[in-house]
């Protein structure tokens, strides 16, 4: 394979590669954002004493 190919090969990848890395990135960050969403919404509910918390414990 000449080195030519080989560049047109790797050109080929490369952003579908960062794509991906871009996806996990993104989804990394929505994943530890919704533990920050949710800790808000429970304190809240805690500090608000309505409703209470183990009737929203079932919808959670």
């Amino acid at each position: 394979m000449s080195s030519i190919a080989a560049e047109s090969s790797l050109a080929t990848y490369v952003p579908f590669i960062l794509l991906g890395v871009a996806l996990l990135i993104a989804l990394g960050f929505e994943f530890v954002n919704g533990f920050h969403d949710t800790a808000n919404a429970v304190a809240t509910v805690i500090y608000t004493h309505f409703p209470h918390a183990h009737l929203l414990s079932s919808r959670s």
